[in-house]
């Protein structure tokens, strides 16, 4: 369900530090809103302020929304933020790995050398990874 932002009342919330917006406007810009707004059936903002205000960043008139319907707004509000778990690093590290051939690959891509490393003529003039040092 979409719903326009103008409809969802964010009232009181306990979060006053938003943080980088930027960041997570670019990264809903370039995979899409992963986790649609929360509100209440009246349109209150349960969760997801962060994600709505990088949305109104990205000037989205509309937003996809989940209505939950609560007795208590404020306890989905702390679920919401005190229940969640950040990344192991080693979690994080493997995230890394995975991602990081797909960006190797668009790289290229954008670069139109789609075969593999950057000819000798994009290298600066070194072959082979050597410096003329290295080559007497």
């Amino acid at each position: 369900m979409r719903l326009p932002v103008e409809q969802i009342a964010v009232g009181q919330r306990y979060r006053k530090d938003l943080g980088d917006l930027r960041s997570l406007a670019a990264s809903i810009e370039e995979v899409g809103l992963l986790h649609p707004i929360v509100i209440t059936p009246q349109g209150r903002l349960i969760a997801g302020q962060r994600r709505l205000k990088a949305c109104l960043l990205l000037g989205w008139a509309e937003v996809p929304v989940t209505v939950v319907d609560l007795l208590q707004a404020a306890r989905g509000e702390a679920h919401g933020t005190s229940v969640r778990k950040d990344l192991l690093p080693s979690e994080i590290v493997a995230l890394k790995r995975a991602i990081d051939p797909l960006e190797r690959r668009e790289a290229r891509q954008r670069q139109g050398n789609q075969d593999g490393p950057l000819s000798s003529r994009h290298s600066g003039g070194r072959t082979g990874g050597r410096s003329r040092q290295d080559r007497r």
